[in-house]
């Protein structure tokens, strides 16, 4: 069930990105289609967001998803911090886009929550945590990166994840 209504939204976001809206139209398209066709209580998180490689301009909409964090090459960090709510609990809901700018040497990185709700006898790794270490973290490549922050997640659960674990990272390079 968990993997009909993921292909639902994803296929749905697709087909509505075509159609030239924001972030935040096409997440309230698609929650629309989830909250009319499937069972009361289904409902599912996720983040879409188009990416103006000319400009660096990031427009994105966050359906109860982790937010996504940019590393700067200067070496700060940046939350994607504007949210919405969940996609398919709720019929005609309001989404939001957020904007950030993205520059040379910038790295912008998706995670799911198997990241931050991953346990240690009873503490989260947390949002925190994950800051604190991609913030601490030295250059490292857009393609290298997932790989060491799930080495340092696995390490923190001595290797006992409960949930699934999907990172993206995205290095503008120049």
């Amino acid at each position: 069930e968990a993997a009909t209504l993921t292909s639902l939204v994803k296929n749905t976001i697709k087909a509505h990105a075509y159609e030239d809206g924001t972030p935040a139209l096409i997440m309230a398209k698609t929650n629309d289609l989830v909250a009319r066709f499937s069972p009361l209580g289904n409902f599912i998180t996720a983040s879409f967001s188009i990416l103006d490689m000319a400009t660096g301009q990031l427009t994105y909409c966050s359906a109860g998803h982790p937010p996504a964090i940019i590393k700067r090459k200067a070496g700060g960090i940046d939350l994607l911090s504007k949210h919405s709510l969940i996609i398919g609990a709720f019929s005609k809901v309001n989404y939001r886009s957020g904007k950030a700018i993205l520059r040379k040497g910038d790295t912008l990185i998706f995670y799911t929550d198997g990241i931050t709700e991953a346990r240690s006898n009873g503490d989260f790794f947390g949002e925190e945590r994950l800051v604190e270490f991609i913030k601490g973290l030295g250059p490292t490549p857009a393609k290298e990166l997932p790989q060491v922050i799930f080495n340092k997640v696995w390490q923190f659960t001595g290797g006992r994840l409960s949930d699934d674990i999907a990172l993206l990272c995205l290095c503008i390079e120049g």
